[in-house]
């Protein structure tokens, strides 16, 4: 009997151990996850460096504790921070959809890996941003969660796009730059009018100004009076008659020039006889 029993319990010992032993996975479903490598890339994403590589719906980082986990269906956006500085390394901050979750940040990471991080964020569908400092992030989730009404009215995560509305602006002003912008011969025909223009104005001045100096001299001949015109009259008939009385004396000491040399002449030959 004794020995009966002794066989019976190890068989039940022997099937309990079967059912833990982790080995024997014949009646479970698992899937394993097969981890990228070409799209890994070193960070921090606690207190050392490690080498984090995704998969098909994680994360991973499974050489330094404690390990790193993260599920892609979990995250809602991703921000790249610190980048365009000039420097080495940037960061990545995991947001996740639970709000009330603190975000998972990757530091120092290298900034040759940028590229291969953007095409794996947009390979998986994760919306992501990036952005030249870094965020309170508490700060940020406190605010959301308390007012999200107007956290959707204000546009979502579109906050995180500093850039990108900096950018949108300049295009915008390029693309109203060149729809007007006039062509060569509307150019040409716009200079020749503005030279039209520019010499039918200083037509224009010179005449103004002409008729301004006729004005002038009319305005000033009436605001004359009859007496002060009278004596101005006077004066010019004076100033004539100077002249005349000038030439005739002119006159006269040439002829008595002429008869004196010719007197000289005969005295002359008198002389000779």
């Amino acid at each position: 009997m004794r020995e009966k029993e002794e066989k019976r319990k190890k068989k039940l010992t022997r099937q309990e151990k079967k059912k833990k032993n982790p080995s024997h996975f014949s009646d479970l479903e698992l899937e394993f996850e097969v981890p990228f490598r070409e799209l890994g890339f070193t960070g921090v994403p606690h207190r050392s460096a490690a080498f984090v590589v995704p998969t098909v719906n994680c994360l991973v980082e499974l050489t330094e504790m404690p390990f790193t986990v993260l599920t892609l269906s979990e995250v809602v956006v991703v921000n790249l921070e610190r980048v365009g500085f000039g420097l080495r390394n940037f960061d990545m901050t995991l947001v996740f959809k639970d709000l009330t979750r603190d975000v998972v940040r990757i530091d120092a990471i290298p900034m040759t890996s940028l590229d291969t991080i953007r095409e794996w964020l947009s390979s998986v569908d994760i919306k992501f941003y990036e952005s030249k400092t870094n965020l309170n992030w508490k700060q940020v989730l406190k605010s959301i969660v308390e007012d999200p009404e107007a956290f959707r009215e204000a546009g979502g995560w579109g906050f995180l796009d500093m850039e990108g509305s900096d950018d949108e602006d300049g295009e915008d002003s390029e693309d109203g730059d060149e729809e007007f912008a006039p062509s060569d011969s509307g150019e040409e025909e716009e200079e020749e009018e503005s030279e039209d223009e520019d010499d039918s104005e200083f037509d224009e001045d010179e005449e103004d100004e002409s008729g301004d100096e006729e004005e002038e001299d009319d305005d000033e001949e009436a605001g004359k009076s009859w007496e002060e015109l009278e004596a101005e009259a006077a004066k010019e008939d004076r100033e004539r008659a100077k002249e005349g009385a000038f030439d005739d004396s002119d006159d006269e000491r040439k002829g008595k020039k002429r008869r004196s040399g010719g007197g000289g002449g005969g005295g002359g030959k008198k002389h000779r006889r």
